[in-house]
């Protein structure tokens, strides 16, 4: 093997591994924007993971970016600001207004839209739910979210940041405070920018085009989290690194299913579908299993 191959193949390698690791570390991090899980995982990492744990996840995450340009988009911008630059110049509300579940959500939501209109009651429990004391008005609800926010995102994870800030110091030097947004929306998948990643055979049979607009449908339709499921599931990295392959398999009704080859990312899509709902739910189905399909190649 010569010295310029074993490069491109150690490269690969640490790709992947650095993709795979990240996602574990982004799954585990306490400030997951997404279905009201935030204040679980910040209660049980912040009494779990002492200052080596959380400067293991800091070099994984500097070395992620080096190697593979790997961003954990899920963390929320304040907090990531915080740790990056020692100052956040983000909004704390609407940053707040993704941390809280739902349904905390949309009563704040209506709160600031309608103030008089919003269920008292409702919004008093979405308010006290994280601990705040003081009653809310229409002129202090935003100062109050705000509040709230820097709370919840910066002075409870303060641990965190102080453990990250010698280390991620490196990233911050390259990736400046203002380019941060740009970076993080670049990097959050959406339906329009995976379809463009899926690959398909340069001739394909009626019935393979059907099953492949059959995938570019589910794609642009299903939520971010399940894109991001999608990713890894063919790719072995939630954000979108790699132009997916597509080949179309024959099976039987028994054992079709889509399977995938992480590290040559190629998706392996059978061509039994007949319709669009029999391929969601497969897919579906597969996404949310805790055992995937994928083999080795």
């Amino acid at each position: 093997m010569t010295s310029h191959h074993m490069d491109w193949a150690t490269r690969n390698l640490l790709r992947g591994m650095t993709s795979h690791h990240m996602d574990l570390a982004n799954r585990n991090l306490l400030l997951l924007q997404s279905h009201g899980m935030t204040r679980q995982w910040m209660n049980l990492l912040l009494h779990d993971y002492q200052s080596e744990e959380w400067q293991a996840i800091a070099r994984i995450l500097v070395v992620g970016w080096r190697i593979a340009r790997y961003f954990p988009v899920k963390l929320a911008v304040p907090f990531l600001e915080e740790a990056l630059y020692a100052t956040s110049t983000s909004s704390l509300k609407d940053t707040f207004l993704q941390y809280v579940s739902e349904q905390e959500r949309e009563v704040l939501v209506k709160a600031l839209e309608d103030f008089n209109s919003v269920d008292t009651d409702a919004l008093f429990d979405a308010l006290e739910a994280h601990e705040c004391q003081q009653a809310p008005t229409k002129d202090n609800l935003i100062p109050l979210l705000s509040q709230m926010g820097h709370k919840a995102l910066i002075q409870a994870p303060m641990y965190v940041i102080k453990c990250w800030r010698p280390i991620v110091v490196h990233l911050a030097s390259v990736l400046p405070q203002d380019a941060l947004n740009d970076v993080i929306q670049q990097k959050t998948p959406t339906g329009k920018a995976v379809k463009e990643l899926l690959q398909f055979p340069d001739e394909m049979a009626p019935p393979q085009t059907a099953v492949a607009r059959y995938l570019k449908r589910y794609v642009g339709e299903v939520d971010l989290s399940t894109l991001q499921l999608f990713l890894r599931f063919c790719t072995g990295s939630n954000l979108m690194e790699q132009t997916i392959k597509i080949q179309f398999i024959e099976t039987s009704n028994f054992e079709r299913r889509p399977q995938s080859h992480t590290c040559g990312c190629l998706l392996k899509l059978p061509v039994g579908y007949h319709n669009y709902p029999d391929l969601r739910s497969d897919f579906n189905s597969v996404l949310t299993s805790s055992v995937w399909v994928m083999d080795i190649i």
